[in-house]
């Protein structure tokens, strides 16, 4: 299992990269309006408020790739689906759901047709995550399963 391990972080942080480049790029513009109107406490304010958003896509992509990701991998392999188009779609439908599921678990009841695009980038970021671990993975895959 170890030899998973740097595949695994190699496909969470495509994912995460993916992920926070959007926020990234708000934090940015938003870091360099308040260098140029003089308020230093607003970009160290943008600051503060990038690393938590950053710190939060790694744990939900994190979870979501040990808890759903990986078993979901496992049962492509076993039932002779490893490929990569089942990890993009898996992972595309798995990012698509899981933002509205993080926003039920936590009690958001205002969610309405704008969030459907952050539902779009979800995915987005599922797929690039999920394809990260088939191309990381493929070669270790095709090497378990050939007879010695």
């Amino acid at each position: 299992m170890r030899r998973y391990f740097g595949p695994f972080l190699r496909a969470t942080w495509a994912g995460v990269l993916t992920a926070s480049f959007l926020p990234f790029l708000f934090a940015v513009v938003i870091l360099i309006g308040g260098l140029v109107t003089g308020e230093p406490t607003q970009a160290l304010a943008t600051i503060y408020v990038f690393v938590i958003a950053l710190a939060s896509i790694t744990a939900v992509i994190t979870g979501v790739s040990i808890l759903i990701g990986v078993p979901i991998s496992l049962v492509l392999r076993h039932t002779g689906r490893y490929t990569k188009g089942a990890h993009v779609l898996v992972g595309v439908i798995l990012g698509f759901v899981a933002f509205p599921a993080l926003i039920a678990v936590t009690g958001e009841q205002g969610s309405d047709a704008s969030l459907l695009l952050l539902y779009a980038y979800s995915a987005l970021v599922g797929g690039v995550t999920a394809e990260s671990w088939w191309r990381n993975t493929i070669a270790l895959v095709e090497r378990s399963l050939k007879p010695t």
